[in-house]
């Protein structure tokens, strides 16, 4: 199995149970595919959205600042960050 197929592996049993409302559980399966590949933009950019979506917002904050660290060529984000930062959250 190649190393994108497995960092891949997370998105969709974390997608299922997000779709499914078992969102903490979703979170939970994107937190270890972020930790076991860092570098999937994929991965990161759902668990920022997941974390949006449960409205934890400090936790959104910190893994869009990874994010950001990470893919700084990403403007959509940096400009995420900025406004998340100019709300306080």
């Amino acid at each position: 199995m190649n190393r994108r197929h497995q960092e891949t592996m997370s998105a969709p049993p974390a997608q299922a149970l997000i779709k499914s409302g078992r969102m903490p559980e979703g979170a939970e399966v994107l937190e270890k595919g972020v930790a076991a590949w860092p570098f999937s933009a994929d991965l990161q950019q759902a668990l920022v959205l997941c974390y949006m979506t449960m409205e934890r917002y400090p936790q959104a904050r910190r893994a869009l600042e990874q994010y950001v660290a990470l893919f700084p060529e990403d403007a959509i984000a940096r400009e995420g960050l900025e406004r998340a930062r100019e709300a306080g959250r």
